[in-house]
C-alpha cells in the first residue's frame, strides 16, 4: 500500500484466507507508491508512432526549408506545440503514471493542445518575442546534444546550466540578429523535427526525456 508520508514499512497482521495454507498480509511504505517520469511521455510518443512519425515528417520538412516565409505560421504553430508539451510534460510526469487509462490521457492531450493554442496566438502576435523563445529552445536541443559529448551526464547542476547559458545565449543572439536568427533556427528546429519523426520509425536516436531524467 501506498503512504508518501510514511517513514519506515509497516507491515499488516497475517490473515487466513480460504484454507489453512492460504495467509494475506499488508505492506504500507512511500516506496510503494508509483514512480513517475518525464520517460513516460516518450514512451506514449513511441505507442501513436503512427500519429506522430508524420506529423514531424511533414512539420520538421517544411519548417527546415521554408521556415523564414512562413515564421508568422511557425510561430503560431510552435508556440502551441511549445506550450502545450510543458503542460503536458507538468501533468504526465507529476500526476500519471504507467497504470494511467488511455481514455486520460487522450483527455489531458486535448486540453493540453487547447491550453497550448492560446500560448500560439501570443507568439503568432509577438514574432521577435517569439523568435527569441524559439532560438533558445533550439540552443536547449543542441545543449542536450553537446552536454553528452563532452560526458556532462553525470552532473546534473552542470547539466542545467550548460543548457541554461547556451539558451540565454541564444536567446539574446536572436533579438539583436533577428532574421538571420529566424533562419537558422527554423532550419535547425525543422531538421530536429524531420530526424525526430524518422526515429519513431527506426529508433537510435537519443532519447532526451530519458536523459533528461537521468540528469
Amino acid at each position: 500500500m501506498c503512504d508518501p508520508t510514511a517513514t519506515e514499512v509497516v507491515h499488516g497482521p497475517l490473515v487466513q484466507q480460504g484454507t489453512a495454507c492460504e495467509y494475506e498480509t499488508t505492506q504500507t511504505s512511500k516506496h510503494n507508491c508509483p514512480i513517475t517520469s518525464v520517460q513516460l511521455v516518450s514512451d506514449w510518443l513511441i505507442k501513436f508512432n503512427f500519429i506522430w512519425a508524420p506529423i514531424f515528417l511533414l512539420g520538421g520538412f517544411v519548417i527546415a526549408l521554408w521556415g523564414k516565409q512562413i515564421f508568422h505560421i511557425i510561430c503560431f504553430l510552435l508556440g502551441s506545440f511549445v506550450s502545450a508539451t510543458l503542460l503536458l510534460l507538468l501533468f504526465y510526469s507529476n500526476f500519471m503514471t504507467a497504470d494511467t487509462k488511455s481514455w486520460v490521457a487522450w483527455t489531458v492531450f486535448a486540453l493540453g493542445i487547447m491550453c497550448g493554442l492560446i500560448g500560439g496566438y501570443v507568439l503568432y502576435k509577438l514574432q521577435r518575442l517569439a523568435g527569441a523563445l524559439f532560438a533558445a529552445w533550439g540552443g536547449f536541443l543542441l545543449g542536450m546534444v553537446l552536454a553528452q559529448l563532452v560526458g556532462l551526464k553525470e552532473f546534473t547542476i552542470a547539466f542545467w546550466l550548460f543548457n541554461f547559458l547556451l539558451s540565454l545565449i541564444c536567446a539574446v543572439l536572436s533579438w539583436v540578429f533577428y532574421y538571420h536568427v529566424v533562419i537558422l533556427s527554423t532550419g535547425f528546429i525543422g531538421s530536429y523535427l524531420l530526424v525526430r519523426g524518422v526515429s519513431l520509425y527506426t529508433g537510435g536516436f537519443p532519447n532526451e526525456f530519458e536523459y533528461i531524467r537521468k540528469a
